[in-house]
């Protein structure tokens, strides 16, 4: 966490730029909301610089990964705090994995620097799969489907969506 007047000077800058700024899981659910506004087949990613605090939301985590997973949104962060070293068990990284994004540390100039790169070159390099289940839904909520993806070609890395959400057919 950076305290008020402290740590580096780009970060303090950015942080003070009169941005507005929202506990994570409530801006994540607004720009849920934003991007759900742009057309289906526009690729939508969020971008995440954060502590990865969350204390006081609104929005509860899983309301807001299901609106994300739902929306087609990928999450990508960049760590600001000690999220990175909470590893696999940040929020950060629960909302990166959801939804096939990935999480890097910013914690100096050069690091977040390196993060956006890697960032901006995983969204240009990506499949995108389609399948269409043949399960029904039988009640009115929808229901949590994982996805496993598999390739045979060694060397290969592979981020993805975990899960889907599945509707009943109206």
């Amino acid at each position: 966490m950076i305290l008020p007047g402290r740590g580096p000077r780009w970060l303090r800058w950015l942080l003070d730029s009169g941005v507005p700024r929202l506990v994570l899981n409530d801006a994540l659910f607004a720009a849920a909301i934003d991007l759900e506004k742009r057309k289906l087949e526009t690729r939508k990613i969020v971008i995440v610089i954060s502590d990865g605090q969350v204390a006081g939301a609104a929005q509860s985590l899983q309301q807001t990964r299901d609106r994300l997973v739902q929306s087609q949104i990928q999450v990508y962060a960049v760590t600001v705090g000690i999220a990175l070293l909470e590893g696999r068990t940040s929020i950060l990284h629960t909302y990166a994995g959801a939804t096939g994004g990935d999480v890097y540390s910013g914690r100096n100039q050069n690091a977040m620097e390196a993060a956006f790169s890697r960032i901006t070159e995983q969204a240009r390099h990506q499949y995108v799969l389609g399948y269409v289940s043949n399960n029904e839904v039988k009640r009115e909520l929808p229901v949590v489907r994982t996805i496993d993806v598999r390739v045979n070609r060694p060397g290969l890395s592979i981020h993805h969506r975990k899960s889907y959400l599945q509707y009943p057919l109206r």
